[in-house]
């Protein structure tokens, strides 16, 4: 069933208002570990439910394994690989679908 417009409306904007406070919070650093274009680009790039709590474990693990067992250099390497390969794989999942439906319908 499709959501009536208003509906609608009141759901992109609580979508805007969950961005509007995830990008506050980003402002004054939660993330200690992680630097601030990092944040950014995760928080363009997906969706607010899923970059929040991908932030908040990859900011964890960050300071309770990578740095203290590789180093502050090379935790960052790691932190950009988990990021792009997040980011990757979310965007793919949603290609891969989109192009399965419309070979269906070439297909047809």
């Amino acid at each position: 069933m499709k959501p009536s417009p208003p509906q609608a409306l009141l759901f992109r904007q609580m979508q805007k208002l969950e961005s509007a406070i995830v990008a506050v919070e980003g402002n004054y650093q939660p993330f200690p570990y992680l630097n601030r274009r990092c944040v950014h680009f995760i928080l363009k790039l997906l969706p607010v439910s899923i970059a929040a709590d991908f932030l908040e474990n990859l900011d964890e693990v960050a300071a309770e394994i990578w740095i203290p067992r590789y180093g502050v250099n090379r935790a960052k390497w790691l932190l950009w690989r988990q990021v792009i390969g997040m980011v990757l794989r979310y965007w793919s999942e949603g290609a891969v679908a989109y192009l399965g439906r419309l070979s269906a319908i070439i297909l047809k």
